[in-house]
């Protein structure tokens, strides 16, 4: 299992401590427009390594996401800050 370490994470246009973050499966629509962008900037997400993306363009503010994903799972997996992430128990 992979740690992160302390410190301060990247979601869209801001940073959160770690302490304010969970690892949520990605919404299928981000994770499609992920892959896809990925794949269009020759960026590889690697099994099992957090990736940081950038997503920048003219016309809207630079967004940064850590994704990962997990080996044996079908999805993408995004930390978020926690008072983002809904249903968990």
């Amino acid at each position: 299992m992979k740690k992160l370490q302390d410190g301060q994470y990247p979601f869209r246009e801001e940073y959160y401590p770690l302490t304010g973050m969970v690892m949520i499966e990605a919404p299928p629509e981000l994770e499609v427009f992920l892959a896809a962008q990925t794949k269009a900037s020759g960026i590889e997400i690697v099994r099992d390594e957090p990736v940081e993306l950038v997503c920048a363009a003219p016309d809207m503010e630079t967004n940064r996401f850590l994704v990962f994903w997990p080996s044996g799972s079908e999805r993408m997996h995004l930390l978020v800050p926690r008072h983002l992430a809904i249903g968990l128990a």
